[in-house]
């Protein structure tokens, strides 16, 4: 009997020795709640650009067909959960059986938006550019920024102080062309060549926030299966607000054109701080009408009390929105207590 023993004295302890079994795993957390609206966007199957803005409002731009064949540019404007009814932006009455797959070029800052297009109404092969200064709202009348006879493809980049740059194909090359804040032509330069069509073109900005410093564009495009990239450099918006102030015949300044237009009261003034708490209307695209406080510098903080109306712009710097240019509406109107 006691080799029995022992062996299960040996097994007891053995088993003493062997590595605890882990516990296991606890059931993972359920996921969240995954969330999908469809919903189909204004312009059927044709090709389409689109664009948001800071207040969660976005805009679409597409080549649409009227009743009467007419395959001009229409947008549309997405809010609180839906589409608007498309509306014209350039009513051009270009007819034609096959439209370019190439979707026109879109791109917004803050709450101002521009959109460049390729169009061949009246025989006529063009690039064309509008802007608008309320998120779509309203559109400009369209420049002509092509010279000679371009492809249909076209992209576009909205700079910080309300310039547009726009790049296509034309010749075997891909040019640039940059249109001041007050709409002035700048002068048609090369970006890259490519002897074989452009099946997508993209112009991205990739730094234009420090005034003093080149502002910098990331161009890319695809050609025959093959991708490309190049950085266009252009001079200092400083530097070019002041050719444009030159060549803009008494415009308003490129400095009035920086930011976002809005109308307002002053209900505060904190010279200490820095600060004007203002109430203002909706800012079309960038936010709702509201009462903020905003910085300043001293020479408009000394020119502005209580109960003011007024015109102005206000420019998102660091992360700070700043009012300046200010245009007095009346006389300051106190509210009685």
């Amino acid at each position: 009997m006691l080799f029995p023993r022992i062996l299960l004295f040996l097994f007891v302890a053995l088993a003493g020795l062997a590595p605890a079994a882990e516990p296991a795993p606890p059931d993972p957390a359920p996921a969240a709640e995954l969330k999908i609206s469809v919903q189909a966007a204004p312009g059927g199957t044709a090709a389409r650009a689109l664009t948001n803005f800071p207040d969660g409002s976005a805009l679409v731009a597409f080549r649409g067909r009227t009743v009467d064949g007419a395959r001009d540019i229409q947008v549309a404007d997405w809010r609180d959960g839906r589409w608007s009814e498309p509306r014209m932006l350039a009513p051009e009455g270009w007819v034609t059986d096959s439209p370019p797959a190439a979707p026109p070029a879109l791109d917004s800052r803050d709450g101002q938006a521009a959109a460049a297009w390729f169009t061949a109404a009246d025989n006529d092969p063009r690039i064309e550019l509008a802007t608008s200064p309320d998120a779509g709202g309203v559109w400009l009348v369209p420049q002509r920024i092509s010279e000679g006879k371009p492809e249909a493809s076209v992209s576009l980049a909205l700079l910080r102080d309300g310039s547009q740059v726009v790049c296509w194909k034309e010749n075997e090359k891909l040019l640039l062309r940059r249109v001041s804040p007050q709409g002035d032509l700048g002068p048609v330069a090369q970006a890259a060549e490519s002897r074989t069509p452009v099946d997508t073109l993209q112009l991205t900005v990739l730094a234009d926030r420090d005034d003093a410093a080149p502002v910098r564009l990331l161009l890319a495009y695809e050609t025959s299966g093959r991708a490309f990239t190049t950085v266009v450099t252009l001079p200092p918006l400083k530097e070019l607000a002041a050719k444009d102030s030159v060549c803009s015949c008494g415009r308003a300044s490129a400095q009035a054109q920086r930011g976002v237009a809005l109308h307002g009261t002053i209900i505060s003034v904190d010279a200490a701080a820095g600060t004007l708490l203002v109430k203002h209307d909706h800012i079309a695209g960038v936010m709702a009408a509201m009462t903020m406080p905003l910085k300043a510098d001293a020479a408009t903080l000394k020119a502005l009390q209580p109960g003011q109306e007024f015109l102005g712009r206000m420019d998102d710097r660091d992360a700070e929105w700043w009012l300046f240019d200010v245009r007095l509406l009346g006389e300051p109107v106190v509210e009685k207590k």
